[in-house]
């Protein structure tokens, strides 16, 4: 499976992919990713093939968040 590369994020050292929670809003899915090809990214492991990411986020939504 791949991803557009936007859609990776970092938060707390640990790579992922922001999904919809319940309520449609931006949750933190840590993942595996494997090569990345122009503008995709394979995703090795983390999500199902059917899971919708994220890939236009709020600006502070792609920083690693810190305390």
């Amino acid at each position: 499976m791949v991803v557009p590369t936007v859609a990776i994020v970092t938060r707390e050292g640990d790579t992922g992919v922001l999904v919809p929670d319940e309520d449609d809003k931006p949750s933190f899915e840590p993942v595996t990713v494997g090569l990345t090809l122009e503008d995709k990214t394979q995703i090795l492991s983390g999500i199902s093939a059917n899971q919708r990411v994220f890939i236009d986020l709020p600006p502070d939504s792609r920083k690693e968040q810190t305390p």
